[in-house]
Parts: structure tokens; C-alpha cells; sequence
């Protein structure tokens, strides 16, 4: 039994300074069911020279089909290994330098795909399963790739906001708890994931530092003021890429779906910016949403965010990975 899969790029489609300007052209690949199944990666959407890195790839089911380009993978650690690839930073640089105005099939094998040392590989594969295998959907495929050395494994620095037991609490069969899911945890990994390909490619911390000043001004600047609470979750943020997400700078007065617990004060159904709570030290600030991104339609639900609220720093965070992940290997060595 075999499989029609279609490729080829969107028509009008478009993310930033960059997109598909192109008729949609399709080129059907066969590929037998059996050795199908999740392994398929939507590659790098935008190839345009942008200001900020773009995560654009995704793995699919046998009987999902896409506008993109795509690529076929047999062995779902493979899959995993290209998918954190083309989620990493230096990959994204590489792509920005080549300076294409779209993804085609050209731009998705000039990729480049160096071999991880043993010793990093399970870091790797347990990190962009994680980050992927969000639903049920991805039950198979978890599975497939599963290894006890995901068990062994552990986040390169410590943080409140980082569960020091997620990788230990990983089991081979999918649950629920297998996923990444908080704003912090899912950047982390990302962070991490970036120090693991860089180290695979050959290149030093200093340089890795490098492409991330020049190549990534704009993420530099949204990763300067994008803070979290206690529970990693993003609070405020400056990306255009997360409208909606966390509270707005200043108060709006028409929006009063707000609260605040502190010790020496509550609020409710009030107005609340940004401005207005980045100092607190404790407390709790709630948010009453209409949540539409679930079956059964629109509900409502509460968002909490607990004081008190830090930001990030990249830089630093590449640095404790990068020193981390050379202590595991050469242990492992």
C-alpha cells in the first residue's frame, strides 16, 4: 500500500519581510504507508532574509497534507534529528544567509545535517520529541523514539520555572506529562537545542554568540523584554509574533477583566497594564479570557500569573548549556 504525498510551496502566503509569492506547484512523492507514518517535516517557510529566527517546522501524520515544501524521513529519530536542526538557530542563520526569497527544494538539501555525537544524541531527540508531541496524535511517534536515556537526561541549568524531574518522569508510553508546555520549559529547550546543533556543526561558543548579535537583532530585542512568572509563563512580552499574549503595557480602561491578589490588597474586574504589576515581589494577577483554540468552541477560562517576574538572558543561558553539555560528553567519553 502506498501514499500520494504532495509538496510544493503556498500561493500568497506571507510571515514578515519574507513569503510565497509563487503559483502553488505541487510534485506528488510515493512513499510506502508503512514506512510513512509520522515522518514527514515541513522544511523552512520563509528563506527570506528576516529579522528574527523562525522556527518553521512541524512533523506530520501519513494523512495530513500540506502547502509547504516537504521532507520524507524513514526512521523517526532521523525525523527528530532534521526537525531540531531546522528549528536551531545556526540553521535558521544559514538559511538567512543564503538569502532565497522562498523554501524549494534547492534550499532544503543544501541544509546542513552534521552528525551528533553519540553522547548528545538522546539530549537531542528527547528535547524536539518533547517539544512535538503535543497531543494523542503524536502517541506513535513518541513511542517509536522512545530510550530509556531520556530518563538520564536533565536541564542544563537550574531554575524554578524548569521542573528538575521532567526528564526523569518521561515514561515510553505517551501521556500527557511527555510535552513541554510552559512558555519557559519550551524556550529552554529551544535555547538548548540551539547549543547542541552548534556544537554538531562544529562551531565554538564564541561563535554561536556571534551569529546570534548579528544574524538576530530583533530576537535579541524581544528576548531583552519578554518576562515570565514564577511558573513560566510569559507575562509581558514585546513580540509581534504573540499578540495577545500576556498583559498589554499600559491599562486599558474598556478592558477590565483583570484581578489582583497581593497581601495587602485585592482587586477585581479591574484595568491592569504591564506598568502596573512588574514590581510586585508576590502575588497573583488573573485574566478572564474567551478561549477559542480548543474543540467544543469558545469557553471561557482564567490565566494566572505569579509574581514575582524575570526576564531571560540568552547569552548567559548559551554559555551554562554549552558548559553543561561539554561536561556530560567528556563524562561520557
Amino acid at each position: 500500500m502506498r501514499t500520494q504525498i504532495r509538496s510544493g510551496s503556498a500561493e500568497g502566503s506571507r510571515r514578515d519581510s519574507g513569503g510565497f509569492n509563487r503559483r502553488n506547484k505541487t510534485r506528488k512523492l510515493s512513499i510506502p504507508e508503512e514506512r510513512w507514518r509520522y515522518q514527514q517535516a515541513a522544511g523552512p517557510v520563509v528563506a527570506g532574509v528576516l529579522a528574527q529566527a523562525l522556527p518553521s517546522t512541524a512533523t506530520a501524520r501519513s494523512n495530513v497534507y500540506h502547502t509547504v515544501i516537504g521532507t520524507a524521513i524513514s526512521r523517526g529519530q532521523d525525523l527528530l534529528l532534521y526537525h531540531a536542526q531546522c528549528l536551531s538557530l545556526p540553521v535558521d542563520a544559514f538559511v538567512k544567509i543564503r538569502g532565497a526569497g522562498e523554501a524549494n527544494l534547492a534550499l532544503i538539501t543544501s541544509i546542513p545535517m552534521p552528525k551528533v555525537s553519540d553522547g548528545n544524541l538522546s539530549a537531542v531527540c528527547s528535547r524536539a520529541a518533547a517539544l512535538n508531541s503535543l497531543t494523542t496524535e503524536y502517541c506513535d511517534l513518541w513511542e517509536s523514539v522512545w530510550s530509556d536515556a531520556y530518563n538520564a537526561d536533565g536541564w542544563t541549568r537550574s531554575d524554578p520555572r524548569l521542573n528538575p524531574s521532567f526528564f526523569r518522569n518521561l515514561t515510553p508510553i505517551w501521556s500527557r506529562s511527555c510535552a513541554l508546555r510552559t512558555d519557559y520549559e519550551r524556550r529552554q529547550a529551544l535555547v538548548e537545542i540551539d547549543v547542541l546543533v552548534a556544537m554538531a556543526l562544529g562551531l565554538s561558543l564564541d561563535e554561536l554568540l556571534t551569529v546570534y548579535r548579528v544574524q538576530f537583532p530583533v530576537m535579541r530585542q524581544y528576548e531583552a523584554d519578554a518576562w515570565y512568572d514564577i511558573n513560566g509563563r510569559i507575562v509581558f512580552t514585546v513580540s509581534k509574533g504573540l499578540t495577545g499574549v500576556g498583559l498589554p503595557r499600559r491599562a486599558r480602561k474598556t478592558d477590565t477583566n483583570y484581578g489582583l491578589i497581593t497581601p495587602d490588597r485585592t482587586l477585581s474586574d479591574t484595568a491592569l497594564g504591564w506598568e502596573d504589576i512588574r514590581h510586585l515581589r508576590e502575588g497573583t494577577v488573573t485574566r478572564r479570557i474567551l478561549d477559542d483554540t480548543l474543540p467544543g468552541g469558545p469557553h471561557r477560562r482564567v490565566i494566572e500569573y505569579k509574581a514575582p517576574f524575570a526576564r531571560c538572558d540568552r547569552e548567559e543561558d548559551y554559555r551554562c548549556a554549552w558548559d553543561e553539555f561539554s561536561r556530560r560528553l567528556g563524562k561520557a567519553t
